[in-house]
């Protein structure tokens, strides 16, 4: 079979039917379109179950609130295309990446390919014109630039047009399905954040048949809900769970060495997130605060990793650099009330 469109679905209703018109034109009769609705309390499931009954190629099923990690990774169990991509259900693509997976169905030698993402009100027709000229990415080069972008920026541009969002994102790409079957390739369940991060990581561990096209196929739309997120508990769990999920994945694949300076620059990011979300979350205490940043800090892996990291690689580009630098110090030298002097 061709491609497997997956699309997790929770109140986007507005966004909905944009969504399935990017795609459903151009879809063959050996692709399919998933959608995996959870826990809408508008008129999504409904919209779903109208273009399922419209047209064979698209299948909805239904989940309770589950959250997209597990949205998608039911997907992925229910897809039968040779090809997999993620499509978020308040976003569109090119008909490109339809296209492509269906130029390398039979193509052994390519498991992953990557596009160029635009904003869905900064599209022009340059830049949908551009090449589909595949240009191989070195596996290395990316899982190190998910954990250390600012790092290895200049050598990822050099010969791709990849910027951070391209290559941490799991939309605007297409994926092998047998890779993620045999590898066990899968979103953790317990993140709210950032699980793209840990699903493209266990990819780019996994297979160095990565190409890039510089071609923007991928249109994101900035809501107000994906643009700013009100600081939550859950948030602060979800970074937690994020730093020691992503420290035991690559101590299972034996990185650990390799990637010493990557992982100890990313946890310590993470770290840092927390800190600052603690310092805007007023519901703790400053007691629970510092008890919650001392045992944190104090893990064995977290010291190393404090030991390990410097400064200039830490976030860089940011606006908020120098605050992480000034949090930085302050772990560096456990002077953990410092960070929450009122």
């Amino acid at each position: 079979m061709g491609l497997s469109i997956i699309i997790p679905v929770h109140n986007t209703e507005q966004y909905l039917v944009e969504c399935l018109g990017s795609v459903l034109p151009e879809i063959n009769t050996d692709d399919e379109i998933i959608l995996v609705e959870n826990g809408s309390t508008d008129h999504s499931w409904e919209i779903c179950q109208e273009y399922a009954e419209k047209n064979k190629a698209v299948k909805a099923v239904q989940m309770e609130t589950a959250g997209v990690s597990k949205a998608r990774n039911y997907g992925i169990s229910l897809a039968k295309g040779d090809w997999i991509t993620f499509l978020d259900s308040d976003d569109c693509i090119d008909p490109s990446i339809v296209h492509m997976a269906g130029k390398l169905k039979d193509n052994s030698d390519i498991d992953v390919v990557l596009f160029r993402y635009s904003y869905l009100n900064e599209i022009t027709s340059n830049e949908t014109s551009v090449s589909e000229a595949l240009i191989h990415v070195d596996s290395d080069l990316l899982r190190r630039g998910v954990l250390e972008f600012g790092k290895y920026e200049k050598q990822i541009l050099e010969y791709s047009t990849l910027d951070n969002m391209s290559i941490w994102t799991c939309w605007g790409k297409l994926y092998r399905k047998r890779l993620l079957d045999d590898k066990k390739i899968r979103f953790p369940e317990k993140l709210i954040l950032s699980e793209d991060t840990a699903f493209v990581f266990q990819v780019y561990c996994n297979t160095d048949k990565i190409y890039a096209v510089q071609k923007i196929a991928y249109f994101y739309r900035a809501t107000p809900d994906s643009a700013s997120r009100k600081v939550t508990v859950k948030m602060i769990g979800n970074n937690r769970f994020l730093r020691k999920w992503m420290m035991q994945y690559v101590l299972s694949q034996g990185l650990e060495n390799t990637l010493e300076e990557e992982i100890s620059a990313f946890l310590v990011r993470k770290f840092i997130e927390e800190c600052l979300y603690l310092r805007i979350f007023k519901e703790k205490s400053r007691t629970a605060r510092l008890r919650y940043t001392k045992r944190n800090a104090e893990e064995p892996y977290m010291e190393k990793a404090l030991h390990n990291v410097g400064y200039k690689w830490l976030i860089p580009g940011k606006k908020n650099t120098l605050l992480y630098g000034v949090v930085l110090w302050f772990l560096k030298r456990k002077s953990y009330k410092m960070l929450y002097i009122k």
